[in-house]
């Protein structure tokens, strides 16, 4: 079986919506950083430009075909309370959706690359996307996909919320040591039961 062609593409820098970038989603076990972007904002300029090139090398329609930009689409926000599938509607803005089964690379914006666990990107991070584009047919529906590989982080924004306190003013307080307790203590492993005998009912024999 013939290999797919690719092509090697970097995005943006595009603000990120909903990014699962050292988590994949829950949903569809994939990490994702979808761009949105005005379409007529240089960024999204050049990656219109971007997958019209890379149609025209995998002889592609970019007119017929499936490509990995999209309108981005919201819940219209005067649709009925309680409905069950709200209309939506387009913001006016596009989206370069990508995704992979494999975690992106992540780098801050000196081209450093970044420890995962370090870091928890949210929507509204600004970012460039890096990736490759094939081409795909799925019973006669043809398309480009872009997988993503990496991401450069250029404005980070974090979630959740973080608790900080400066120096308490009154008197005395606990001060945390930071030597671990039990330190002195031959504290084995749970589960680790080889130095342990039992009796015949199985309790300890001691």
């Amino acid at each position: 079986m013939a290999k797919r062609p690719t092509i090697d593409a970097t995005f943006g820098p595009f603000t990120l919506s909903f990014p699962n970038l050292v988590e994949p989603d829950e949903k569809y076990d994939v990490y994702t950083a979808d761009g949105v972007d005005d379409p007529n904002s240089a960024a999204m300029k050049e990656a219109k430009r971007i997958l019209a090139a890379a149609a025209k090398s995998f002889d592609l329609d970019p007119a017929e075909i499936n490509l990995p930009l999209k309108k981005e689409m919201v819940k219209d926000p005067n649709a009925p309370a309680g409905a069950k599938k709200p209309k939506k509607i387009a913001t006016g803005k596009l989206v370069l959706k990508s995704k992979s089964k494999r975690p992106p690379a992540l780098f801050d914006a000196a081209g450093k690359e970044i420890d995962p666990s370090k870091v928890t990107p949210r929507g509204g991070t600004v970012a460039l996307v890096q990736g490759f584009l094939s081409p795909y047919d799925m019973s006669g529906n043809e398309g480009i996909s872009f997988t993503l590989t990496g991401v450069q982080i250029i404005k980070l924004v974090e979630g959740g919320r973080k608790a900080s306190f400066g120096a308490y003013q009154g008197e005395g307080g606990y001060v945390a040591d930071d030597s671990s307790a039990g330190d002195e203590l031959n504290i084995g492993a749970d589960g680790d039961d080889s130095g342990d005998e039992q009796d015949d009912a199985g309790g300890l024999d001691i």
